[in-house]
């Protein structure tokens, strides 16, 4: 199971069209491209409460309204390349009490990437630091900084077909 807010459908086509512009040359994968733009909430976990679990993160999350990200950065981070939120505070701040909240509640434990949680969206991930230099310096040069927000989110699972929400 996961949680992730959608960047607007504005935004999140905008920055897809680019990126496979971009990289259409350089062989690199789709799936971050072809998935919904995200950010994510809670990284994958185990419970055996779906249905309960996906009800009350659903409530937590849909309470907060439309999420302000700020304006956003390009970033290349180890093997990846990531748009980095000017608000990141407050995206950690939800974050922190999705992850408290389950741990008091249904005893899911924090992991090192929620541990260590820097709020980003995937564009790229390869071991070819290469295409991902090439592929991160023609971005910087066409993608506009530009104020975004999460107005969707989504609760999945392996199991389970995604559902979508409105914020």
């Amino acid at each position: 199971m996961w949680a992730c807010g959608l960047l607007e459908t504005r935004v999140k086509d905008r920055i897809a069209e680019m990126c496979l512009a971009e990289s259409s040359d350089l062989c690199l994968s789709r799936r971050f491209i072809d998935f919904p733009l995200h950010v994510s909430f809670k990284r994958s976990f185990y419970t055996a409460s779906f249905a309960e679990v996906k009800e009350d993160l659903r409530q937590l999350i849909a309470g907060q309204g439309k999420i302000d990200c700020g304006a956003f950065d390009l970033s290349r981070v180890g093997d990846m390349v990531w748009l980095r939120f000017e608000k990141e505070e407050g995206l950690k701040s939800l974050h922190e009490r999705i992850d408290l909240f389950l741990k008091e509640k249904y005893q899911i434990g924090i992991d090192c990437f929620d541990r260590d949680y820097v709020p980003h969206a995937t564009l790229f991930r390869d071991e070819d630091g290469t295409k991902l230099d090439k592929v991160y310096e023609r971005l910087l040069k066409d993608l506009k900084r530009e104020e975004v927000r999460i107005d969707r989110f989504f609760i999945g699972s392996r199991r389970v077909d995604n559902e979508y929400f409105d914020l």
